[in-house]
């Protein structure tokens, strides 16, 4: 039976690995595991942030995280626990100086979407290979969209490279509409946005 929960501290690595494993060659990946687990294990200490897990027979089989006000929730948890990333961020850059531009993209991005006050953002989800396929990435989703609503959200946004093969129709199955294209890392990305409500998906 597979449970959908809050993330735990603890289960911060794992977090981590599932992430690795989801995303393979994205930034956040090659900042390594150490910062995974220090940004995996803060989420849930935010007022912005939101992660849930899912399990079978206790074991952790899924991952998904979220925010209110992305932006924020960024300056939040350096302005808190910064040390905890930045010397793993410092030493992946002193071995790979090339990265530094796209962690800055990284942490910039949110400026790039358009202003959209009340709606949250989906920022990754994950199901470890041996567990795909059996709907958990859409309890997980639903138990996001639950929390973001309980939080007052209006709605959903969502973040997709035009390329990725399993997210674009995942979230288009979901409901999820694409309201904006942009640039990021020199990449096409698709802004997708699902409305708790019947306002039209384009409104501000």
């Amino acid at each position: 039976m597979i449970e959908i929960r809050t993330l735990h501290p603890e289960e911060a690595p794992i977090a981590a690995d599932l992430h690795i494993e989801g995303q393979p060659g994205t930034v956040l990946t090659m900042l390594g595991k150490e910062f995974l687990t220090a940004l995996y294990r803060e989420i849930n200490d935010s007022a912005y942030g939101l992660a849930f897990v899912a399990t079978s027979e206790d074991k952790v089989v899924g991952i998904i995280a979220g925010a209110t006000d992305t932006g924020a929730l960024f300056k939040d948890i350096i302005l808190r626990r910064g040390i905890h990333l930045v010397w793993p961020v410092a030493r992946r850059l002193l071995s790979k100086p090339a990265l530094l531009w796209r962690v800055i993209q990284t942490f910039a991005y949110p400026g790039k979407l358009p202003e959209r006050p009340g709606d949250a953002e989906f920022l990754f989800i994950g199901v470890s290979g041996e567990m795909r396929r059996h709907g958990i990435a859409s309890q997980m989703l639903e138990r996001l969209i639950a929390a973001c609503q309980e939080r007052g959200a209006r709605g959903l946004l969502s973040t997709v490279d035009v390329t990725n093969p399993r997210a674009n129709p995942f979230h288009v199955k979901r409901g999820f509409r694409i309201i904006d294209t942009f640039d990021l890392y020199g990449r096409k990305m698709n802004l997708y946005y699902l409305p708790f409500t019947d306002q039209p998906a384009g409104e501000g």
